[in-house]
Order: C-alpha cells, then structure tokens, then sequence
C-alpha cells in the first residue's frame, strides 16, 4: 500500500509554496490516504513585501474539504530559504512541528519509517514522487513535517513565514526575485480558484512586475483567479540606477577601456615625439621598454572599467564578470605588434627621415 503526504512549497532558487500531493512508497500496512479525496475550494495567498524587497511575510490559507471522517492526515512543508518565523495552524489552531520520519530503501526514501532524521541530516536529499515516474529531490533541512486529524468537511490550513528572496546577479544590477508555486495544486482533486494579494506599503520604489494579471489597489496589487492562472506566482524587482551608472552601463566596460587606452596611446607616442625632437639619434627607452608596458596597461584599463562602472552603480551592482583578467592571454599577440608599430614611428617618421624634428 502506498502513503501519500501532501507537500507544500516547490521551489526555483527562492521560496516556493503549495499543497501538493506527492507518492511515497510505504509500507504494506499503511494506511492509504491521498488529496484526491480533499478538495481546495480556495488558496489566499498574502504576500507583504519588505521595504528592500529582498524579503517577503508569506500568509497562506487554504480552504479544503475533505470528504472522509476521521482521516489522520501527514502535512510536509518544503521552505528552501526561508529565513524564519514559520508556522502552521489548523483549524485556527497552532500545528507543532515534528522530525521528519524518513527510511531509506534503496534509491527511495519511504514515508512511515520509524527512523527519525535530525537537523544533523539537513543535506542528505530526498526523493519525492509527484506521481509514480516523476520526482524531485529536496534537502531534508527544508522539510517542515506535522500531523493533523480531519474530520470530514471543510477547515482551514495556513501557513506563515518570512522569506529571502532569490538574487540574480547576472546582469550589471542585482535583481531581486520572489516566486511561489501553483502546480502543486493539480494533484488535488479539485482547485477552486487563487485570491492573491501583494502589499508593497513598505516600498519606496514600487516599480516591480508580476507575472500574472494583477490591478492596483490603495496596499499594493491584486487578482483574482478560477482555477490554476500558471504554474508560479513571480514577482520581480530590478532597482533603479543612477545616471551615472546607467550612462556607463550603456558605453560598456570595452568602449571605456578603448577611450582610456587611446588617450594612454596619444600619450605615449607624444612623449616618443618629443623625445625625439631633443635625442635624434640613439635607442630610446619610450620605444622598448614603455612600449612593452603600454598594452599591459590598456588591458589593466579593460579590467578596471568594470570596478569603475560597479562603484558608479552603487551598492545594487551585480559585481559578477567572470574571468576579466583572462585578457591578458592576448599579451603576447598584442605587445609584439604594439613594438612593431612603435619602432616603425621612431625610425621611419621621427628620426631617420627628420619628420617632426626641429632643424
């Protein structure tokens, strides 16, 4: 016989939330349970947004019912990342959270095993079935476990926490995300329909999107849906920047490193020039020796275009570029070529042929 639970929060690098159904193998004794045979006739979802955005209060009610008496029902939260205040009632009252009751029979964790996993355990991963071929696996850490009675009819399960959420450091400025998922919800035998709030009265800067279709209200945003709108709730937030930084973004660490490196050029063969107006014969160490440092230079401005361009952005920028010193693979391509340009200026154009030399 199969023992089934009902998980919620799947979860996308930030915080996720849901009531699902997932499939356990368990023991032959247990007790068949599963949320076909429990109804959501409404999800409200509360999301009050921090005046930062990079955390949110999470207030969920679900409103089900259950059409068996007497059904002892095991709950699992899944809360990657949440950053704290979480609990859970029932019916109004307080739900107390338990060790999560984890065995192990080869590649499958089994739901109803009397061993007990501890915080001790919270990187092991654990494989929870959606369905017969379809899995996830999930830190046992962020897995919130607890049993209630039910009674046939309707109550209410909510649960509150506060979230982080997730930070995408993939662009110039760091953009903040908060996502909560909805597909969970169609392993129950029926969903009735999603009212979602979005208070952002904490917000300085409200200039943040929503995936689904939402109307401004005087606390912030909301939406009403029948059924399942998407598979997530996405709510996603890029501060604004200055003018400055956003002059520079757009120029581009490249053309800044060009501009920089042109004046460093400018000066340099000037400095050849006027060498050569006082020494018109001779080797000149201008030629050789700064000639050997020059493009190590330009590639050193290259590098530090993008600290320029990250100080100007402030505290938001992203600050990931990757392997920018990398440049300096080029050295040897480019300071050989760079000498060659410039023992051609001193020998051809300021010195054998007199060019530019007072007389």
């Amino acid at each position: 016989m199969r023992s089934l639970v009902i998980l919620l929060l799947a979860v996308s690098q930030t915080v996720l939330a849901n009531m699902a159904s997932p499939y356990f193998s368990g023991t032959q004794s247990a007790a068949p349970f599963s949320s076909k045979r429990v109804e959501v006739q409404k999800e409200v979802l509360l999301i009050k947004l921090k005046s930062d955005f990079q955390q949110a209060d999470y207030d969920i009610q679900y409103h089900i019912n259950c059409d068996t008496d007497g059904v002892q029902m095991p709950l699992l939260f899944y809360a990657q990342q949440y950053s704290s205040d979480f609990q859970v009632w029932v019916d109004d009252k307080p739900v107390e959270l338990v060790n999560l009751p984890l065995g192990f029979d080869g590649d499958n964790y089994l739901f109803g095993n009397d061993t007990a996993h501890t915080q001790d355990d919270e990187d092991v991963l654990v494989k929870i079935y959606w369905a017969k071929d379809e899995c996830d696996y999930y830190r046992i850490g962020e897995l919130k476990y607890f049993v209630v009675d039910l009674t046939k009819g309707n109550h209410t399960v909510r649960v509150t926490y506060t979230a982080n959420s997730s930070v995408d450091r993939s662009g110039w400025v760091k953009e903040y995300g908060h996502q909560y998922s909805l597909s969970p919800a169609k392993h129950w035998k029926g969903f009735g329909g999603l009212l979602l709030q979005i208070d952002d009265t904490e917000l300085s800067d409200k200039n943040y999107t929503v995936n689904l279709p939402v109307e401004t209200v005087n606390t912030g945003k909301m939406g009403s849906f029948t059924g399942l709108p998407s598979d997530h709730v996405i709510l996603w937030y890029r501060p604004q920047t200055n003018t400055i930084g956003w002059f520079l973004i757009k120029v581009g660490p490249v053309w800044l490193a060009l501009m920089f490196s042109l004046m460093l050029l400018i000066i340099h063969f000037a400095a050849m020039y006027r060498y050569r107006q006082k020494h018109p014969t001779g080797v000149s160490l201008l030629v050789w020796l700064v000639g050997m440092l020059v493009p190590a230079l330009c590639m050193l401005l290259y590098i530090l275009s993008f600290s320029l361009i990250d100080a100007a952005i402030g505290e938001q920028a992203a600050a990931r570029h990757g392997y920018t010193f990398m440049i300096f693979m080029f050295y040897p391509l480019v300071a050989p070529l760079y000498l060659l340009v410039c023992w051609l200026l001193d020998k051809y154009l300021f010195r054998n042929t007199g060019f530019f030399i007072k007389k």
